[in-house]
């Protein structure tokens, strides 16, 4: 029999690393895209609807890929 609390102990040990690094890479990401919406709304003329969409990129990105990372993350 295998012990079910050694077993989830082992499972989070294995998946909170990749979480927390596709969390901070997010993270990354929505500032950059505020950071850099300082400059582009000037210099390239965007809108804020522009600068919205350019940010649900990111996001549409996050939902597709969601699933098989979860699948990836698992079956290791």
């Amino acid at each position: 029999m295998v012990d079910r609390g050694a077993l989830s102990a082992r499972m989070w040990r294995h998946i909170m690393p990749t979480v927390w690094v596709a969390y901070l890479l997010a993270f990354i990401d929505r500032v950059n895209i505020g950071i850099a919406s300082l400059g582009m709304k000037q210099s390239l003329g965007l809108t804020d609807a522009d600068l919205g969409l350019a940010a649900g990129i990111f996001f549409i990105g996050y939902f597709i890929l969601e699933i098989p990372g979860t699948y990836i993350a698992l079956t290791e």
